[in-house]
């Protein structure tokens, strides 16, 4: 930074899925005073304010670095246009990006070494959200499989299927609602889906995903990557997240895919049946959409 100074000790640890196997890692890292890890250093970049620990994005996929933080900001923009964005809760409309992540390039060097460039993110944490880990009812849940992830089998909760990104613990009163809401997905008629499916989600933010997720062609984001915030422990928002297989890009990044690639050719259909929750919401809120 040519205006901040500041030296400190950092714990890396290589995180995600498929991009694991890249040779360059996405890193979670926590920042400390002192060698021995003990003393938290915190850091205020861009006005996020003051938190150590961020993610570093490699961004392998991307050579642009910019498909996940722009689309982001998008998202962020769409939540603040929505007609009842007065009704979402407070702490969700004062968090740095809407419950989005944020990000700026960065040079990582290594013992002098330069290991190329990064975009410093707003980590998948509770701080993202402005929640409170010692709350039950505070959770961001993220999708991991295709199964449970793709509301057609009930949740465990245990990295497997869903992530729970602010305990460690997952409260029991978690765990129950999730189940209750996937429940509710894969059995309730459509006249109780239509009606009743507000007392689940706020209605309006599925609807902004499926259009964001189609616009910007967001082909792993229905099975993976799909977050959900309760600030209740008992209704749901959706958010988006990990969007660097956007806007063309296919996931492993080795080509752009076709101008008419369709909705049945996204990650959750190859082979699957598609994501149920938004499934049943094209067709019974098609209208609305």
């Amino acid at each position: 930074s040519k205006t901040l100074d500041f030296e400190g000790y950092a714990e890396f640890k290589a995180q995600g899925n498929s991009s694991m196997s890249y040779p360059k890692k996405n890193m979670t890292v926590k920042m400390y005073r002192d060698a021995e890890l003990t003393e938290k250093l915190k850091v205020d970049f861009k006005g996020w304010g003051k938190q150590r620990k961020h993610c570093y994005k490699a961004n392998w996929i991307d050579l642009s670095h910019a498909r996940n933080v722009v689309s982001a900001r998008i998202w962020a923009d769409i939540v603040k246009s929505r007609s009842d964005y007065e009704t979402l809760p407070e702490l969700l409309r004062t968090s740095p990006n809407q419950g989005a992540v944020d990000g700026f390039p960065v040079k990582v060097y290594s013992q002098g070494i330069y290991q190329g460039r990064y975009t410093l993110n707003i980590p998948k944490d509770a701080w993202m959200a402005n929640m409170d880990d010692e709350l039950d009812n505070h959770c961001i849940l993220c999708g991991e499989n295709y199964e449970s992830g793709c509301f057609r089998a009930l949740a465990k909760i245990d990295e497997s299927d869903w992530t729970d990104e602010v305990h460690d613990v997952v409260p029991t009163t978690i765990k129950t609602r999730w189940n209750e809401v996937i429940t509710f997905v894969m059995n309730s008629t459509d006249e109780e889906f239509k009606t009743n499916l507000g007392n689940y989600f706020f209605v309006d933010s599925l609807i902004d995903y499926f259009i964001f997720g189609m616009v910007s062609c967001g082909l792993d984001a229905f099975g993976k990557n799909q977050l959900y915030f309760t600030y209740d422990g008992l209704k749901w928002i959706a958010g988006m997240y990990d969007m660097d297989s956007t806007w063309g890009l296919y996931w492993n990044g080795s080509k752009f895919v076709s101008a008419s690639y369709s909705r049945t050719e996204f990650e959750d259909f190859v082979g699957r049946g598609g994501n149920l929750l938004y499934i049943r919401l094209v067709n019974l809120f098609y209208a609305e959409i």
